[in-house]
């Protein structure tokens, strides 16, 4: 689960939660998703915060948060 980084839509993320089977994805992981996917279906809010819930699979690669 990776926050919404505002409304330029950014295809990166810092994860703030993962799935029992995730593997070599930690919380706290800045991540890049697939460039271009829509994300629109994959987006809720929680505790007043917009997330969005992502596949494994979507993800790129992490990323050196600067």
């Amino acid at each position: 689960v990776v926050p919404d980084l505002g409304k330029d839509r950014n295809e990166h993320g810092t994860v703030v939660a993962v799935g029992p089977d995730v593997k070599e994805i930690e919380v706290g992981d800045f991540i890049q998703w697939v460039i271009g996917m829509s994300v629109d279906d994959k987006e809720f809010i929680h505790e007043g915060e917009r997330h969005i819930l992502l596949h494994q699979d979507a993800i790129v690669c992490k990323l050196q948060d600067v």
